[in-house]
């Protein structure tokens, strides 16, 4: 096995004061790791870093970082960099809808449109990103592929519910889920996990965002652990996700999934290099 892949991890953030430190514990832990482009006036560094690195990266405009006033930003310019412009990256993306956003949906859906042309021309995975808009972007994936054919990708940190998991999957989409499994009260994003096929998952951290569950320590009161866990609010003995997690992470998963870890690693592998990862 290549080792254990954090498919979505933003390791180019400026919240990770010690990077170095970020980088050596990924590393000691055997993890390789897929650094999204957010934000397309970033490309150079994040193809300098992931060079220098030997991370994966992925180009591309996350729809929270849209300046105000999108018809403002060059559209056709976007459009080159994506089209032209990807040498020695792995995917597309970051890209998607969110809500609530500023930026008009028709236009959050334009931006999305170049960068799917662009995984197409390229024959990239799309790295797609989506809250609160899983009533729209399944209609939008179907329209796209009856249009210009099918395309590879994965939805990040999969928010959409076990009922759409199968929608997605036929769509040709893997699904990523990070730290939040690891939430005892975290039963949506778990319930959607079992209901994955095993050739469709990929694990993620989100990081320096979602770090996961570590139960309080053993000598707190009974009543104070119980609101810990009730309220998420145990942060701060975990401030930040990073790619040394993801073990973690992937034992929690297989222990959900109730598959032996060693067999959930390799499959995990096996998907992550379906998509050329």
């Amino acid at each position: 096995m290549r080792g254990l892949l954090d498919s979505h991890c933003h390791l180019d953030d400026p919240r990770y004061v010690d990077r170095e430190g970020v980088e050596r514990r990924r590393l000691e832990a055997g993890v390789r790791v897929l650094v999204p482009g957010v934000r397309p006036w970033e490309f150079d560094r994040l193809r300098h870093d992931g060079g220098a690195r030997g991370w994966l990266i992925g180009l591309g405009f996350h729809p929270q970082f849209i300046p105000s006033g999108l018809m403002e930003f060059p559209f056709q310019l976007l459009g080159k960099i994506l089209r032209h412009e990807s040498a020695g990256a792995q995917a597309i993306g970051e890209c998607g809808l969110h809500r609530p956003n500023p930026t008009p949906m028709p236009d959050q859906l334009a931006l999305l449109r170049l960068h799917a042309e662009a995984a197409r021309k390229h024959d990239l995975p799309i790295v797609l990103h989506c809250v609160r808009c899983h009533h729209i972007l399944p209609g939008f994936l179907a329209e796209f592929i009856a249009r210009n054919g099918p395309i590879r990708g994965v939805i990040h940190s999969y928010s959409g519910g076990a009922g759409l998991v199968p929608v997605y999957e036929k769509l040709g989409l893997h699904l990523s889920f990070g730290g939040l499994i690891t939430w005892p009260t975290a039963t949506r994003p778990i319930a959607a996990l079992r209901a994955v096929r095993p050739d469709r998952l990929l694990l993620e951290t989100d990081g320096p965002d979602q770090p996961p569950y570590l139960p309080p320590p053993p000598d707190l009161p009974q009543l104070q652990r119980a609101d810990l866990v009730d309220r998420r609010a145990d942060r701060s003995r975990v401030a930040q996700s990073e790619p040394s997690m993801l073990p973690m992470i992937a034992a929690k998963a297989a222990e959900l999934r109730s598959v032996a870890l060693p067999e959930f690693l390799e499959q995990l592998d096996a998907n992550a290099a379906a998509l050329g990862w």
